[in-house]
């Protein structure tokens, strides 16, 4: 009896698939439906309409409607050829390419970025899919940013690939974590996103924290994963990766936001102009040359580290609290060597 019951909710999930690609396929004359439409036609979650969709825009290639300046909301259409036998790069895949082309840049191959633009776009005509630049940036989103390249643990492909999914399908996963003392804690959270720093880390909501924070677990410390399919979310509407990680210096959060001057000595001038400290930078090249670089960020270890790396040629003008933890940082490191 268990059985049959499990092959009649197959079939009702089926059916439900199917009138909600079909519905998508009657909407390619208007302009599309939202996730809002298909949840008050078919009475359905809107975890269960984020479900559905992902699964018909990657067998049947869903496309966005264009918006107007009276409604911003997102809507999606299936045309009658998406039924069609095709060779199709799902947006995942362009992800990948245009992650690719970011470790590139920061190494400075521009040769190979041109060579990589022209694939991805032969790609898209031999497709013949009309890949939505906000799929691929969310996909991006979805797994982090690269937030510069550094030696990197190693980390099972079977982890990343785990996480990625659940990310991607909204499911919760479990998994064994030390804690500060080494021993293995195990516990469930809600997956958000792939963030590389030194470390690649996945940053998710432990379910049995009651503040709903956000932390960051790295994951070549992370052990015995296990998607549960069973177990969906939530995901947080007002939440962004990109927001999230625009107010940090690196990849640490606190509440101390740092309005930060910096100058540069001339003889850096080429290199620090063509150098992205953070998103919110400002700067100005002197009278004398000096380059002076402002941003606003938290993390005041995580900055110094970087200013030790331009030695002599950085000055910490303000604030007094950075210039006392990268003093504090010297005094730590010369007792190393004592």
């Amino acid at each position: 009896m268990k059985e049959d019951s499990k092959e009649n909710d197959r079939y009702s999930k089926l059916e439900l698939l199917l009138n909600i690609a079909r519905a998508f396929l009657l909407a390619r004359n208007s302009n599309g439906l939202s996730i809002k439409d298909i949840e008050k036609e078919f009475e359905i979650s809107r975890r269960t309409v984020m479900r559905m969709k992902a699964v018909i825009d990657r067998v049947f290639v869903l496309e966005e409607s264009p918006k107007n300046s009276f409604d911003k909301t997102k809507r999606w259409f299936l045309r009658p050829n998406s039924l069609l036998t095709r060779p199709v790069i799902s947006a995942e895949e362009y992800a990948q390419l245009e992650e690719y082309k970011n470790i590139l840049k920061n190494k400075g191959h521009s040769s190979a970025i041109a060579t990589i633009n022209n694939l991805i776009n032969k790609l898209k005509i031999i497709s013949k899919k009309q890949t939505s630049e906000t799929d691929i940036e969310a996909i991006l989103s979805s797994q982090g940013y690269a937030i510069r390249q550094a030696p990197k643990t190693k980390i099972p492909v079977e982890t990343l690939e785990k996480i990625t999914n659940a990310i991607l399908a909204f499911t919760k996963i479990e998994f064994d974590y030390p804690n500060s003392k080494g021993e293995l804690n195990h516990i469930k959270v809600e997956p958000y996103g792939i963030v590389y720093g030194s470390n690649a880390n996945l940053l998710a909501h432990n379910i049995q924290d009651e503040n709903k924070k956000y932390k960051y677990y790295t994951l070549s410390k992370i052990k015995n994963i296990t998607i549960l399919n069973d177990e969906y979310f939530e995901p947080d509407e007002d939440f962004s990766l990109k927001d999230y990680l625009a107010n940090s210096f690196g990849i640490y959060q606190d509440e101390n936001l740092l309005d930060v001057k910096l100058i540069f000595d001339k003889s850096t001038k080429d290199s620090v102009l063509n150098y992205n400290f953070h998103p919110s930078q400002k700067m100005r090249v002197l009278d004398n040359n000096d380059v002076e670089v402002t941003f606003r960020a938290c993390g005041e270890r995580e900055i110094c580290w970087h200013l030790f790396t331009w030695g002599n040629k950085c000055k910490i003008i303000e604030p007094k609290t950075l210039k006392n933890t990268y003093k504090n940082l010297l005094n730590d490191a010369l007792k190393t060597i004592e």
